[in-house]
């Protein structure tokens, strides 16, 4: 950013130049400075620079094991080989930044770009265009190990320093090694994004890659009301009695209003395994809580009563018993139907030793399902089959047919 006004530099964090690295496995040390943003006319300057280059790469951090609701903290950039991080709450005004995200010339860098994107336009209203997952590129390009400290070892022999994985990004000031930990989430992003495609294109899986991206960018954000029947979806509710999965449902539900008063996370409220044994107790005095084990002391001594009060309405006659989903109407011929898919998994099983790449990415279970289920005739009636990919009708679609059409057992 060379040619801003002295007014829009960022700035630049004290103690961020380096970062001492162990001998045999160096954490990153950094040659330049990152760049910290927390006004507006400096977040404006950084859009200024995006605008202006192919392509950038981008991580954030949330704050999802701190809040009810997660939300951005911050925004790390690389552009034009400089990091920047861009402190989301700190009351700058974020809008200049849309532009670059929305603009499709622009290509996006992410790993693992799914959630990220969802939270962006929920926490944000930021649309973004144009991305490139290096999660995905190296899925399709087969190999094994996808998480971003096992691919920055592998390409860079760096070792990331993950100690603020579960850091608490709501949290100021941040200091130095804050800053430190965020900026290598996407310091090496756009050169990993080069070495990734020459693998997927020396394997000539350049149009599924790319439609991939796509449909990561076209998913909607989506928030899940509450359910109180959700509480069936804890693991070990299955062993429970009717009865006491009445209570187990009056517990869930005040553990979610104490969550969202608290602006807590449901499991720092009352964690799964205490709300089980809460259940099983059936403790009908507050001061008992201290001894329920997994009960955090302050949650037991300011919201006693009211924990008391679920139990003893899941023990009332007016309690309800928790309903599981409805299970999906069974077609008529829904034996024809699963033996072509087994056809399907068969040739899925092979054609995955074949290409040396996880079934998965194949295809999923219920992209063969869906093919088995309403048997196209053609390719063309393939190609309009839900969840089924341009890619798979072209790379896939004969010999889909083919085995759909052949006879004999799955």
């Amino acid at each position: 950013m060379t040619n801003q006004k002295p007014s829009t530099r960022p700035k630049v964090v004290p103690g961020t130049e380096q970062l001492a690295a162990p001998a045999l496995h160096p954490v990153p040390v950094f040659e330049i400075p990152v760049h910290f943003l927390t006004a507006t006319a400096e977040i404006e300057a950084l859009a200024d620079t995006l605008k202006r280059v192919p392509r950038f790469a981008v991580d954030m951090e949330s704050d999802s094991f701190y809040h009810y609701f997660d939300k951005v903290c911050l925004f790390q950039i690389t552009a034009g080989g400089e990091d920047y991080i861009v402190d989301a709450l700190s009351g700058a005004d974020l809008t200049s930044l849309h532009g670059a995200f929305a603009d499709p010339a622009i290509e996006k860098i992410f790993h693992g770009a799914d959630n990220d994107i969802m939270l962006l336009k929920r926490s944000c209203g930021i649309d973004t265009k144009n991305i490139f997952d290096t999660m995905i590129a190296a899925q399709v390009a087969g190999l094994r190990k996808l998480g971003l400290s096992d691919l920055i070892g592998q390409f860079f022999s760096q070792r990331l320093d993950k100690r603020f994985q579960r850091y608490d990004w709501s949290s100021r000031p941040l200091l130095p090694e804050h800053l430190q930990y965020a900026r290598s989430d996407t310091h090496y992003l756009a050169e990993l994004r080069d070495l990734l495609w020459d693998l997927v294109v020396e394997k000539g899986r350049e149009a599924q890659a790319l439609e991939e991206f796509e449909r990561v960018v076209l998913k909607k954000p989506q928030v899940k009301p509450f359910s109180a029947d959700d509480c069936l979806k804890i693991a070990g509710s299955q062993t429970l009695a009717a009865p006491d999965l009445k209570v187990l449902r009056e517990l869930f539900i005040v553990r979610d209003q104490i969550a969202r008063e608290e602006d807590l996370p449901t499991f720092r409220v009352i964690p799964n395994d205490a709300l089980l044994n809460l259940v099983r107790l059936k403790t009908a005095q507050a001061r008992a809580l201290l001894d329920v084990r997994g009960m955090h002391p302050r949650v037991a001594r300011s919201y006693g009563e009211r924990i008391v009060g679920a139990i003893r309405a899941g023990m009332s006659g007016q309690a309800i018993l928790p309903q599981p989903p409805p299970e999906p109407p069974q077609p008529e011929n829904a034996a024809e139907i699963e033996a072509r898919f087994q056809k399907l998994k068969k040739w899925r099983q092979n054609k995955s030793a074949t290409l040396d790449l996880e079934p998965a990415l194949v295809a999923s279970n219920a992209i063969l399902y869906n093919v088995a289920r309403l048997l196209p005739g053609d390719l063309r009636e393939l190609q309009d089959i839900p969840l089924v990919r341009r890619w798979q009708v072209d790379a896939y679609g004969a010999e889909w047919l083919a085995t759909l059409a052949a006879s004999g057992p799955a």
